[in-house]
């Protein structure tokens, strides 16, 4: 007697990101890049398992060391929030693919919870070809105690500021003519929200229904919208 074909379950300590029944190709927007490094599609299912990250700090005077490990060569690229840990990687890996990279955090003067400093960090650039929202801010502490300011900083930063960025980056696209990609970078909090951390797991489940709402609407002008849900990196965020 013929056994039931097994499908197997993900692993544990996985997050899924899925988003089905929209009508676009594979090769188009939305999605979240799984633990390879490979793009699933909107309408596919992510797996991103916890890992470590350890970076040089990231220098403007990085460069490609041929044409031929420059696929970004000629682009520009604005990482927020690039000034350590995942966004000085992103920063430093998209100066060695070949792209100019522009950054914003507070230690250049943009400090992301004013939306004003956020939408000045893309008009200030003549020409944009990506655009990374990876600048995070937890304020840690149970909900009974949260003050409605430090809630209200945390989605200022976290999900207004990819708001501001993303609308001005696409309109910025639209007017190039060119098919811009926006990155957001989301959380396994996206989709388990833990403890203590409420306002924080509230505005990275934010951020996905954004970037997919992006994808959607941008989608007809070439615009790629993805995310990546990162599981438990060491970096000053996480940080007990």
């Amino acid at each position: 007697m013929n056994k039931p074909k097994h499908t197997p379950k993900p692993p544990r300590n996985t997050h899924q990101l899925r988003n089905p029944g929209l009508p676009l190709d594979d090769d188009l927007v939305g999605g979240v890049l799984d633990d390879r490094g490979a793009l699933c599609p909107v309408g596919a299912v992510g797996h991103v398992d916890s890992f470590r990250v350890a970076v040089t700090p990231y220098s403007p005077l990085m460069a490609p060391t041929s044409a031929q490990q420059s696929p970004l060569a000629g682009q520009i690229a604005l990482v927020t929030g690039a000034s350590r840990g995942i966004g000085a990687a992103i920063a430093q890996k998209l100066t060695v693919l070949g792209a100019r990279v522009e950054t914003a955090e507070r230690s250049t003067g943009f400090d992301l919870a004013d939306p004003a400093a956020a939408l000045r960090a893309v008009e200030r650039l003549d020409r944009l070809d990506i655009l990374v929202c990876n600048a995070g801010l937890v304020h840690r502490g149970p909900i009974l105690e949260m003050s409605l300011a430090n809630w209200q900083e945390t989605l200022s930063v976290n999900l207004t500021a990819p708001f501001v960025m993303g609308q001005a980056a696409a309109r910025l696209f639209v007017a190039q003519g060119t098919p811009g990609r926006i990155v957001h970078i989301a959380s396994m909090r996206s989709f388990v929200p833990g403890q203590n951390a409420a306002a924080y797991a509230a505005s990275k489940t934010g951020l996905v229904q954004l970037m997919k709402a992006q994808a959607s609407e941008w989608a007809q002008h070439g615009i790629r919208v993805n995310a990546v849900a990162p599981g438990w990196i060491a970096t000053d965020l996480t940080a007990p």
